[in-house]
């Protein structure tokens, strides 16, 4: 257990990784996290259904790491998503943020989409766009690197390819410019692709 913490954190450190998102209920990262040190520093647990802001904030060597349990989370089981009731209202609370800046009942002030530059009229500058503060894990998927790592992407998971086919689309239009990558388990080599 300890070897698979410190490659982890050591990857996590390498690639300048400041967010982890996972779809596992159990608290396996936060145990690998807390074994090499890290400080839980705050975390986010207001949601009892979805969990489009659930999240934990470690400090680790004076950086910080932000955990999105985007699925769910064993301290709070009627957030753990199962079956198709659950993930397709969790679209629904996707699709109101994207669109609208809604959470839950607050409204945001920022939509996704105004967010970022419409390529047409660009009025925003990138210094902008780079300091737009993530207030869920949906807004990574537009504004930051992504390393999908262990993660199969079955069809199954609808919501994570509602988001990736909402993306797209929207990267036609809007000035988004990270990038998402898979790692490719080969028990010879392992392989990114984009």
């Amino acid at each position: 257990m300890k070897d698979a913490a410190e490659k982890l954190l050591s990857f996590l450190t390498k690639n300048e990784i400041t967010d982890i998102l996972t779809t596992n209920y159990d608290g396996l990262i936060e145990h690998l996290l807390l074994s090499q040190n890290a400080k839980l520093i705050s975390k986010n647990n207001s949601e009892t259904i979805y969990s489009i802001r659930r999240n934990y904030v470690y400090e680790y060597n004076k950086k910080t790491i932000t955990l999105w349990k985007i699925h769910g989370d064993t301290a709070a089981p009627k957030s753990l998503m199962l079956g198709l009731d659950h993930y397709c209202g969790a679209i629904g609370k996707m699709d109101d943020y994207i669109k609208h800046g809604r959470l839950g009942r607050k409204q945001t002030d920022n939509p996704v989409e105004k967010k970022f530059p419409n390529k047409a009229k660009s009025d925003m500058s990138k210094k902008e766009i780079t300091t737009v503060q993530f207030q869920t894990w949906i807004d990574l998927f537009f504004a930051a690197t992504i390393y999908f790592i262990g993660f199969g992407l079955d069809f199954s998971e609808t919501d994570i390819w509602w988001l990736l086919n909402k993306r797209a689309r929207f990267k036609e239009k809007l000035e988004i410019s990270n990038e998402i990558f898979f790692m490719l388990l080969n028990r010879k080599k392992q392989n990114w692709r984009k």
